[in-house]
């Protein structure tokens, strides 16, 4: 009788992936769902025919305890009680489903001989698959399956080269504990934090703490009162419109070539009447540039395409992706943090491409045949789990099943095509011209951009083309002393503007570049955002048309978690020793210690501060009288408002922001304020928001049909 090979994947398609790689004979689903069958299987100079079953766990299956799971006394909330302690000696199934699941994976394992981890090739892949085996009781003696693709010849390289030595063993351990650190930690700091920040600064609220979410709530209210604190600035420029026989757009420029700005309309009317008709050219600079075919989308990418073009959310675009992954099996795996592509897929990928060739994609795709994509597009190094989104050929073509699919799925769809093909495509190439002209003794300047060859360009053309004001035509030549028409000049009057309220695709760019998620969980984080939590009155975010906007709920629970745990900075610190775990140069013990032992100084510090910060705590103190409706004015936490002030509008609309260009305004100032509608001395230290210089300054207070209008007042 022949002995038994388990393979343990972690997802349905993956095990279908290796059984056809790994040519399993007499393949067949069991009646737990698996596939089974026999194989060839090597160990050390020796071929061994096995019977061989390949479950797959479809994700994650276990969950670390809850604390009343740990032990029922932790039902109470009781600051007496923390810390809360968390390990992973004991797991629990996440549902019934996954229960089942993994009830049928311990079966097959405990019956197995041989075991091969063919989870994905990354921390979390590492944890999924190392929980099970754990759980199962099947910790030793492992062979790893280390691939982060899923083609043939890519499967069948790494089945040949397990990993089962010394070395090996070594980078999988520390694989593990990184992953098992991360989710320790996570439980621990969220769980615990959440208990003693409610238990010392609220008054029977809840705040619910996260690593992740946390940070990223602070980062949109520092957003909002940086919009709400802003000081408009009005200044003037004057737009002209030159050119003999093609006309084009330029501005007057300052000496160091940046655009003159004026103080008033007057001013700069004044210059518009001193510039004659005609202006010299004083040089031309040409330079070419070229525009290479934009890299394969990751899940980031496509959310943020997709919310800019169409306004899907984050969670919208992501299931979309999972849908033509597993129901329509026409998508790589969708939840990857990679723009590049392994090499094994070269050849595969001429043959997707022909797929290709129906519908709109059709003249692109036939040109593309003969073509392969070039090297700079593959790179195994910067695929660590999975690679760019790429379009996969089923059984019976792309075709057939794209016409199935419902239109929001063919806008994801038909955006990852194109990406695709274009891939294949020439370079867009330009040639940008910049003239400085001369008029009256004031320079102009004009930026001009002629695209000598379309090249991938021409699969986008429908779609809207950004320009940075620069005119895009030839202009044929213009030579320096040659004079210039002066069609037309205006001043245009504006002022300065403020940064945007996040949306969708400035949001995930944010979590992306500050390593908030990962490209599986950033859409479920955003969305955890905007959801209310138990007893609280609102969710600490909301969704104001595109844009996410803080809750005045939102607003008070950040006020009493402590700065350090919702600064950028912490998350950049945790990330960096999770980063010396995997790299064994820090071990889990040592992680977790840390992390506990910052805890309790947190503990002893909160805890002994509980009775003032809980009298702190009582938001409605009444200030002073209303300069409008005359109710009183109370602290809010982020700032001093009516009582009857409303954030939808409805209520008196008076309010002032408690940090003024990185200055806390206090209640004397407030009063001063009131009483003067200025304040009597400079205050020092504002920040500039665009240098970062400091300066000194008066405050001066005007109300505005019922709103605050802050303004500075500088001393000669």
């Amino acid at each position: 009788m022949s002995r038994n090979l388990v393979i343990l994947a972690e997802k349905a398609n993956a095990a279908e992936a290796y059984a056809e790689a790994i040519g399993v004979k007499n393949l067949h689903k069991n009646r737990d769902g698996f596939l089974e069958g026999e194989v060839s299987f090597s160990i050390g100079s020796r071929e061994e025919p096995l019977h061989v079953e390949i479950v797959h766990s479809q994700g994650h299956c276990l969950r670390l305890l809850d604390p009343e799971e740990i032990d029922e006394n932790y039902k109470k909330w009781d600051i007496a009680m923390l810390p809360i302690p968390f390990d992973d000696n004991k797991l629990k199934a996440i549902d019934d489903y996954k229960e089942r699941k993994l009830n049928a994976i311990k079966k097959a394992l405990g019956a197995a001989d041989y075991i091969i981890n063919a989870g994905d090739s990354g921390r979390e892949g590492e944890l999924i698959q190392r929980w099970i085996l754990k759980e199962a009781g099947k910790e030793r003696n492992i062979y790893r399956l280390w691939t982060s693709s899923l083609t043939i010849a890519a499967i069948k390289k790494a089945y040949d080269n397990l990993l089962n030595d010394p070395t090996s063993k070594e980078m999988l351990d520390n694989l593990y504990a990184s992953g098992k650190a991360r989710a320790i930690m996570d439980k621990y700091i969220g769980f615990n934090y959440s208990r003693l920040i409610s238990l010392t600064k609220t008054a029977g609220v809840t705040v619910n703490y996260g690593r992740c979410k946390s940070p990223l709530t602070h980062a949109i209210i520092e957003r909002d009162l940086e919009i709400e604190n802003f000081v408009k600035r009005p200044f003037s420029y004057i737009k002209l419109k030159l050119g003999n026989e093609i006309t084009f757009n330029g501005v007057l420029i300052s000496d160091n070539g940046e655009k003159l700005e004026f103080d008033n309309h007057v001013a700069a009317a004044e210059v518009l009447e001193k510039l004659q008709h005609e202006a010299k050219v004083i040089s031309v600079k040409k330079e070419n540039g070229v525009d290479n075919p934009p890299k394969p989308f990751d899940i980031l990418t496509i959310q943020k395409e997709m919310s800019k073009k169409y306004d899907y959310e984050a969670d919208v675009t992501l299931s979309i992706c999972q849908d033509l992954y597993d129901k329509h099996r026409i998508l790589s795996y969708p939840r990857t943090d990679s723009r590049y592509l392994t090499a094994d897929l070269k050849e595969e990928l001429k043959d997707t491409v022909k797929a290709l060739t129906f519908g709109e994609f059709k003249q692109y795709a036939s040109s593309c045949c003969m073509r392969e994509i070039p090297n700079k597009y593959f790179n195994d190094k910067k695929v660590i789990d999975h690679h760019g989104l790429i379009p996969v050929v089923p059984q019976g073509g792309i075709e057939t099943k794209y016409e199935k699919l419902n239109e929001a799925e063919k806008n994801v769809y038909d955006a990852i095509i194109k990406n695709f093909i274009s891939l294949f495509m020439e370079s867009s190439r330009y040639e940008k011209t910049e003239i400085i002209t001369e008029a009256s003794g004031y320079k102009i300047k004009s930026k001009l951009k002629n695209v000598t060859e379309i090249g991938y360009k021409a699969l986008f053309k429908d779609d809207a083309v950004e320009t940075d004001d620069v005119d895009i035509l030839s202009i044929g030549s213009i030579n320096e002393g040659e004079l210039i028409s002066i069609n037309e000049k205006e001043v245009v009057d504006t002022e300065t503007k403020p940064k945007q309220h996040f949306t969708t695709a400035s949001l995930l760019d944010f979590m992306k570049i500050h390593n908030i998620g990962t490209g599986a969980t950033r859409d479920g984080i955003i969305k955890e955002l905007t959801e209310k939590k138990g007893h609280n009155v609102s969710s600490t975010v909301k969704k104001d048309g595109k844009y996410f906007i803080s809750t005045e709920f939102g607003r008070s629970m950040d006020a009493v978690i402590p700065d350090r745990l919702k600064s950028i900075e912490f998350l950049s610190e945790v990330d960096g020793k999770l980063a010396d775990v995997e790299n064994g140069k820090l071990s889990f013990d040592d992680f977790m210690a840390d992390v506990q032992a910052k805890f309790k100084a947190d503990l002893i510090e909160m805890a002994s501060n509980t009775e003032v910060l809980m009298e702190n705590k009582r938001e409605e103190r009444e200030l002073f009288d209303c300069p409008c409706c005359g109710n009183k004015l109370v602290d809010k936490g982020w700032g001093y408002a009516c009582k009857g002030w409303k954030k939808d509008g409805s209520g008196c609309n008076f309010n002032l922001p408690k940090k003024i260009s990185g200055k806390t305004l206090s209640e004397k100032v407030l009063l001063e304020l009131l009483t003067y509608k200025t304040t009597k001395k400079e205050i020092k230290g504002f920040k500039s928001q665009k240098s970062g210089k400091k300066y000194n300054a008066r405050l001066k207070l005007d109300i505005v049909d019922g709103k605050s209008k802050i303004s500075y007042i500088f001393n000669n």
